[in-house]
């Protein structure tokens, strides 16, 4: 961008990111257990550290997704509305070193997700897992 590193890393305080997905209709959203195929989907995008983490996911207890049947309420589509899924990078001192000896995006993108920032995608799995949103939504706007 042509910026000096040194003021910019210094008087950033975070960046924020959002995708919008169609939300789930409250009125024929119906939950059901991921096929294998589409768990191994979710744990090969999201990193089994982030599944292994998340309140709902247990060997005795499957992974919980939401789908919709479209029916009159929603104008047979399965959809009403649309929600955010979020990633938030906290600018931190090492952060902001980084940006001042002019690393790249990836180096700045790696110590946020080591310093624990949830991506998009995490973000959307746990939206998906509430009935919010589905799979579908999330595979549309963030798996690359």
């Amino acid at each position: 961008m042509g910026l000096d590193p040194f003021p910019f890393g210094d008087s950033l305080i975070g960046i924020v990111s959002q995708r919008l997905v169609r939300s789930l209709c409250r009125r024929c959203r119906e939950s059901y257990v991921p096929t294998e195929i589409e768990y191994r989907k979710i744990q090969r995008a999201c990193g089994e550290e982030f599944l292994a983490a998340s309140p709902g996911i247990s060997a005795r207890e499957p992974m919980k997704l939401y789908r919709s049947q479209g029916r009159d309420a929603c104008g047979g589509t399965g959809y009403w509305g649309r929600i955010a899924i979020h990633e938030v990078l906290v600018a931190t001192e090492p952060i902001q070193r980084i940006i001042q000896k002019r690393g790249t995006a990836a180096e700045v993108r790696g110590k946020a997700v080591s310093e624990g920032m949830t991506l998009p995608l995490q973000d959307g799995i746990k939206k998906a897992m509430k009935g919010l949103t589905d799979f579908v939504q999330l595979r549309r706007v963030s798996v690359r």
